[in-house]
This record gives structure tokens, sequence and C-alpha cells, in this order.
């Protein structure tokens, strides 16, 4: 899931998560919009997953956008890679 913040004026979570692919939803729970603290957590684990599997999926880096330094010091607590 993308990082949504209704407060960034240009932003509609809800068209974000409209339009976001299926299949990329199935990788990760809960929505954003049920759950704005935690979902970008599981959406980390598997981009890491993806991003460190054997699988030829081409994904050469992962990366974060719309995060503040709390949530950075959270993810650097919590990430692998």
């Amino acid at each position: 899931w993308p990082r949504c913040d209704d407060r960034i004026e240009w932003m509609n979570c809800q068209e974000e998560e409209d339009n976001l692919d299926d299949s990329i939803k199935k990788l990760s729970d809960p929505s954003p919009l049920l759950d704005k603290k935690n979902a970008w957590k599981a959406s980390w684990r598997a981009l890491e997953g993806l991003y460190s599997s054997k699988d030829d999926n081409n994904i050469a880096s992962i990366g974060v956008s719309n995060f503040d330094l709390p949530d950075l010091k959270e993810l650097f607590d919590m990430c692998v890679v």
C-alpha cells in the first residue's frame, strides 16, 4: 500500500486505493484507509520479501515517501533491508 496522508492537499487516499492494482493489494493488509498508523508496516515487510526473494522480479531497490522522522526511526527499528 502507498503511504497516504489526507493532510497533504493534493493527496486523495481513497483515489490512491481505488487506483492500486488488486495484485498489489493482496500482498499486504490492512488497507491504509482502515489502519493509517500501521498499514505501511505490512507493506514494507511485503516489499522486503519481494526484494530479497530469488525470483526474477527485477526489484532493484525499495524506498519510502511521505514519512517524517518518527516514522523513519520506527522503520529503521523494524526493517531487515
